[in-house]
């Protein structure tokens, strides 16, 4: 460390952490050094210390975005960010051991010669459904959210029997030929339009279960956060073709339902 402070080598090496890694944080706006003369980055001892408050937090496996706000946040209560971190990490726990355990069983009925029941096998496959939302949008869910409606999101889910569960993945694909129908029409306030957002709230609400109602208000948040997320954009948009989750979020706004 020169008298100025590290150099992005420097600090990669003491943090243990590559340049790469460094970089990418200053594109997140996460940890932005200041900028000598000849455009090289020099990181101070707070940016050091505020590297040591990422790193901790996505060892907790917390994401980028939700880093982000609390390093923004004036006064956030650290501690109470990292319990909220452990519960999500302990729903995580819980819903790959439930699919651990569904693929320990299904290994051991093959070589038994037994068939595993069609119970066991739903429930194992709910509980995965359950982790890998959790794992892919958990974080920011719950900052939006709150810890109360996922969880009671996630009950919806695991109290879903056979039918309900077949009709939900039924109920999905009919929204993205629906989306497909309506960008055709290409009018996100006809007839069209409104048979998307339909069927796309109703999908909503039965993740949600009976926990609470959507609202026009909680669904136009909602679409919002699709464009605003590339994970959520792409999922529509390889589906329906290119611009499907902004026509979605438009037809949702001129929507009354």
């Amino acid at each position: 460390m020169s008298a100025h402070g590290y150099s992005i080598q420097e600090l990669g090496t003491l943090a243990g952490v590559s340049v790469r890694t460094l970089r990418l944080y200053d594109e997140r706006g996460l940890l932005v050094p200041k900028r000598q003369e000849n455009g090289y980055r020099i990181y101070s001892e707070a940016d050091a210390a505020r590297l040591q408050k990422i790193l901790l937090w996505r060892a907790c496996g917390m994401p980028l975005a939700r880093i982000g706000e609390l390093l923004e946040r004036r006064g956030v209560d650290e501690e109470e960010a990292l319990q909220e971190q452990i519960a999500l990490l302990e729903e995580r726990e819980r819903g790959v051991r439930a699919a651990r355990e569904c693929a320990e069983r299904t290994l051991e009925n093959m070589q038994k010669g037994k068939k595993m029941s069609s119970e066991e096998r739903f429930h194992g496959l709910k509980e995965a459904a359950i982790e890998e939302n959790e794992r892919r949008y958990g974080g920011e869910a719950r900052a939006r959210y709150g810890d109360a409606a996922v969880d009671a999101a996630n009950e919806a889910v695991r109290s879903m029997d056979k039918d309900e569960w077949n009709d939900l993945a039924t109920l999905e694909g009919r929204i993205i030929v629906q989306l497909k129908a309506a960008m055709e029409s290409g009018d996100p306030s006809d007839a069209e339009a409104a048979e998307l957002v339909r069927l796309h709230a109703a999908w909503v609400q039965a993740h949600w279960g009976k926990s609470r109602t959507l609202t026009h208000e909680m669904h136009v948040g909602l679409g919002q956060m699709y464009v605003a997320d590339p994970r959520f954009q792409e999922y529509y948009d390889s589906r329906a073709g290119a611009g499907a989750a902004a026509f979605l979020v438009t037809a949702i706004e001129a929507s009354d339902i």
